[in-house]
């Protein structure tokens, strides 16, 4: 099909329809060059879910939605801080999975970390009314 001189890049649309009985039809656009096999072609646009999942185990997981910054550079700071996050924690999944006899998964490794790194909350008590002090450091009673 000649383009006859329209602006802007060649493009394909790629349309995928399953075998399965309630075949759904996916569709995406390409700039591949013409000479790509169709096979080739599939194996990228299914590149696309994979990328997805990570997005939605980053905002499930350690929060990549969950920023109010007012500034470009608060932006980049939390997103940073959030892929260096998820980063670890799949690499931590890798690891343990290997050791776990039905394998370990991204929420556990987070879940675990939590447990291991969260400090105690610390236990105040009342010396007298009004006044708390912690625990470990309150005076006994009567003294």
């Amino acid at each position: 099909m000649e383009r006859a001189d329209l602006p802007g890049p060649k493009l394909w649309l790629v349309v995928e329809r399953g075998l399965d009985q309630e075949a759904k039809v996916k569709y995406y656009l390409s700039n591949a060059e013409a000479q790509v096999p169709l096979l080739t072609l599939v194996q990228v646009g299914h590149t696309r879910w994979p990328v997805e999942d990570c997005f939605l185990q980053g905002k499930q997981e350690v929060g990549l939605d969950a920023y109010e910054v007012h500034s470009w550079l608060g932006w980049y700071h939390h997103m940073t801080l959030v892929m260096l996050a998820l980063w670890f924690l799949k690499l931590e999944t890798q690891r343990l999975g290997k050791k776990a006899a039905d394998g370990i998964r991204l929420p556990d490794v987070r879940r675990l970390l939590q447990v291991l790194l969260a400090p105690e909350p610390p236990v105040f008590a009342a010396t007298r009314p009004g006044h708390l002090r912690l625990a470990a450091t309150a005076e006994p009673a009567g003294a």
